[in-house]
């Protein structure tokens, strides 16, 4: 993370290196094959609560850095302004807003706008966790997340399979919540084929913004700078 300036920011630097190292010990403790069902759900636990924690301090840095910077944040954009000077044929937005009793999806191309209803946070975070844990183990011969990267691929992509125009070849997601912690191209398309699995990576190039306002801005800027 970028620190904002100032005597604070070796508070930030030290509670960041703190927490990371807390998450890591927790994994490495996770991947060990003897480890016991309970203890293992002791440190699911434990890692919920230290990643929580993590994400607050990033947001934490970010709110802090702007109030430093006195910059003014990307102005709010409107859908239909994105749909006709920002998207082409090729380009397609999928935002999440992670909810407390439903989540939404909203899929945006350059001629459509798909909003699909999703589970809630809670039942979001308990799909990925064991994902991630398992996309945190040591690689062996057989990546062993195949079942659970299509049964998160059905829940999270799979709603607006329909809706993706043919000419598709670059995704950009927007995340929230734990989501930030989920490599999209790791997914496994549901289609039917369990023998040899088709990644999302392997249809679509995948890149991350933290906001479609910000993806605009960060356009634009590179295309000033270019001139």
């Amino acid at each position: 993370a970028r620190y904002p300036q100032g005597p604070e920011a070796n508070d930030y630097r030290d509670e960041q290196a703190s927490l990371s190292k807390k998450i890591s010990l927790t994994i490495s403790e996770l991947i060990r094959p003897d480890l016991a069902g309970a203890k293992r759900k002791k440190l699911l636990a434990k890692l919920e609560i230290e990643e929580d924690a993590y994400t607050n301090l990033l947001n934490r840095i970010k709110t802090a850095r702007a109030e430093h910077s006195q910059l003014a944040l990307p102005q709010a954009i409107s859908a239909h302004e994105i749909q006709y000077h920002h998207l082409d044929e090729s380009s397609a937005i999928l935002e999440y807003y992670l909810g407390d009793k439903r989540s939404f999806g909203i899929l945006l191309t350059k001629d459509s706008l798909i909003i699909k209803a999703l589970p809630s946070r809670a039942e979001v975070e308990d799909s990925l966790r064991a994902f991630l844990n398992m996309l945190s183990t040591p690689p062996s011969k057989q990546f062993l997340g195949v079942g659970a990267g299509r049964r998160i691929y059905r829940e999270l992509v799979f709603p607006f399979e329909h809706a993706f125009p043919k000419s598709i070849d670059h995704l950009v997601i927007i995340p929230d919540g734990i989501l930030n912690y989920l490599p999209f191209e790791t997914l496994v398309l549901d289609d039917g084929i369990t023998f040899e699995p088709k990644y999302l990576i392997e249809l679509h190039d995948v890149s991350y913004a933290p906001s479609a306002s910000s993806l605009v801005y960060l356009k634009e800027k590179k295309r000033r700078t270019q001139y």
